[in-house]
């Protein structure tokens, strides 16, 4: 797969990644740059020595059966609260830790960080090819919302959030006739709208009809090539936010929520997509906030 996508503009050339905690049993899942919390980590170099008594003979003389019963214990509950295997961790800007699963068997990311409070981000694309990751050397700058990135859980409508997660990607609409030999395309036609209204029973739903106050996806540019990002999608939940696309932008400003990017690169990486593969959006703070 890798080669037949080497020679497209957002992946002319590559570099190996190399990422421990990317797979759980014998598939790739995690996300790219994320490491091991650091609070499991220093606890597993004290305490394996510890409890197993290598090279520390003298409190493998004075731990009793009970003493080392509770260590156990208590390794335990570190683990159970600070999961190091494919969970991606970042900062929120209430202080919360987000714990995002990419779900075993994705073999392509579309992974997209931004910092607090900015409307910019940047974007690469991550293949899975067997033997490690492999991403993009071409780092794409993208658009989000104009109040940047936020918590799914603290998203509501009309906030100029992007919600950040881990969504499948499933939908990819456009107009006009498109071959996309490895995933499934939709073409818009002029009856399809989507809607944003909070008393629709078509909210955050693609329409097939005209609707009083949705939007057409016929005369926006935006829409000339489209990916939807599954948020409050299955289902949708009225006020919680909608129509979060990965849409042509061309403007050099922020967008209302989704994510933009110049018609060429958005192409570029559609036409990389494989729908066999199991791809994700990744949407996450960087690291330091």
């Amino acid at each position: 797969m890798w080669s037949k996508i080497r020679d497209s503009p957002l992946a002319q050339s590559v570099e190996q990644m190399t990422v421990n905690h990317w797979v759980a049993g014998s598939s790739p899942a995690g996300g790219a740059g994320f490491t091991q919390p650091s609070c499991l980590e220093s606890t597993e170099k004290r305490l394996f020595p510890l409890f197993l008594g290598k090279n520390n003979s003298f409190f493998s003389n004075i731990l009793s059966n009970v003493g080392r019963v509770s260590l156990l214990f208590f390794f335990f509950l570190v683990n159970f609260y600070c999961p190091s295997s494919f969970f991606l961790q970042a900062q929120t800007p209430l202080g919360m830790v987000m714990d995002f699963q990419v779900p075993e068997g994705t073999e392509q990311i579309v992974w997209i960080r931004g910092k607090l409070g900015e409307p910019t981000a940047s974007l690469v694309f991550l293949l899975w090819t067997g033997e490690g990751w492999k991403k993009s050397k071409v780092e794409i700058p993208v658009w989000i919302g104009r109040n940047g990135l936020i918590h799914p859980d603290l998203k509501r409508e009309g906030d100029g959030h992007t919600p950040a997660g881990v969504y499948p990607i499933e939908r990819i609409f456009g107009k006009g006739k498109r071959s996309l030999k490895t995933f499934p395309y939709r073409e818009i036609k002029k009856s399809y709208h989507w809607t944003d209204r909070i008393d629709s029973l078509n909210y955050n739903q693609l329409i097939l009809y005209k609707e009083r106050g949705a939007t057409s996806l016929w005369n926006s540019p935006l829409y000339e090539i489209m990916l939807v990002v599954e948020y409050n999608t299955k289902p949708s939940v009225p006020g919680l936010g909608s129509m979060i696309f990965l849409h042509v932008w061309e403007e050099a400003a922020p967008t209302s929520g989704c994510v933009g990017m110049p018609k060429k690169d958005l192409e570029s990486l559609i036409s990389a997509l494989d729908s066999r593969k199991n791809p994700h959006i990744v949407i996450e703070f960087t690291d330091g906030i």
